[in-house]
């Protein structure tokens, strides 16, 4: 009765906030007012957003508090980006073949000296433009990926021949790059990408700094839990940004002078469904409004999402510091850009 008594009041306010937002481009202060309900009806402590329209940083702003001492969340508080890590690095990779240094159709065995995965002749297979594109056929995460006893890694089926999410696969193709540029991922992401596009307070590690600036994950209870403190980068999850820095590279997303780099990610090369499909780093979604660009983000008691439009030079990206983040992304999105996006329903966005 309780759980119902809460999803009612939650779809009375979801109703209350698309109808104001009426598709138009929803003012700062509306967005002030509709954000303290959207925390409180899905249990998150902490958000952080930022809105860019028309190629510029329209509207940042941090809602709710960021830890267990009631500190504010600020457009710069930093939190775990989890998998809004894969399209920053997504756009560095690309770089390299903009350069010639990797090629997207090579075997990524060929710039590795040992191998990824033992005895299995499709690895032969897997290549850059596979992985950027979710389908290699390597699994999320090896059972165990995240204890001190991780089990074997094996790819479960034929590489090219369907969509199949890899965190995995975005760490090989790390490795990979590591060994063409002689230096470790960070380093590379921070001089390719992070400081050319102006995003100072963004690391795939920790530092020092973000003791004092980061936000703490919180559980679906509320409880706050351990921060996770990176000492090696990892390409598929562990960026950590603020809302305002990720939107430094939404404005590279939505420059229509990019075009280029910018434009092969928005490129399908792995269909979903009907609406839904993968380029080579992003999700793609293709209805009659037009064709957006989307990501999200889950590292337990962390979730984000992102959302935006090369056409319209719109996007928005929602930072939050609780497992229920989900549904206060979904409803942040939906009234800044508009309920009809079937990306919201995608399964693994599901809370």
């Amino acid at each position: 009765m309780i759980a119902r008594a809460v999803l009612a009041s939650w779809l009375v306010l979801l109703s209350s906030i698309e109808s104001a937002a009426e598709g138009k481009d929803v003012s700062a202060s509306e967005i002030d007012r509709w954000i303290p309900g959207i925390l409180s009806a899905s249990s998150v402590p902490g958000l952080s957003l930022a809105v860019v329209r028309n190629g510029e940083i329209a509207f940042a702003a941090g809602y709710g508090v960021k830890d267990e001492k009631s500190a504010p969340v600020a457009p710069e508080t930093i939190f775990e980006a989890a998998s809004l890590s894969k399209p920053v690095f997504a756009y560095g990779a690309l770089l390299l073949t903009r350069e010639g240094k990797l090629d997207l159709d090579a075997p990524l065995t060929s710039y590795l000296e040992t191998a990824f995965i033992e005895d299995d002749p499709r690895l032969e297979r897997i290549t850059a433009r596979l992985v950027l594109s979710h389908s290699t056929g390597l699994p999320n995460w090896r059972p165990g990926r995240w204890t001190d006893s991780p089990g074997p890694l094996r790819i479960e089926f034929e590489p090219g021949s369907r969509f199949g999410y890899s965190g995995e696969g975005y760490e090989y193709l790390g490795l990979a790059i590591e060994r063409i540029t002689g230096v470790s991922i960070e380093d590379f992401l921070q001089r390719a990408v992070l400081k050319p596009l102006g995003m100072l307070d963004s690391s795939y590690v920790w530092q020092v700094s973000y003791e004092e600036s980061s936000a703490k994950g919180h559980d679906r209870s509320g409880k706050p839990v351990s921060k996770l403190r990176p000492k090696r980068a990892n390409v598929a999850a562990s960026l950590h940004t603020s809302a305002r820095d990720y939107a430094r590279f939404l404005l590279a997303m939505v420059d229509s002078t990019r075009t280029d780099v910018v434009s092969s990610m928005m490129k399908e090369e792995t269909k979903i469904d009907a609406a839904l499909g993968w380029g080579l780093g992003w999700g793609l979604e293709a209805t009659e409004a037009g064709r957006f660009f989307w990501h999200w983000g889950d590292n337990d008691s962390f979730k984000a999402f992102v959302m935006g439009s090369r056409r319209d030079g719109s996007a928005v990206v929602v930072l939050t510091n609780s497992a229920n983040g989900l549904r206060a992304c979904q409803a942040v999105v939906r009234a800044i850009l508009g309920p009809d996006h079937p990306a919201l329903a995608f399964p693994m966005l599901q809370y």
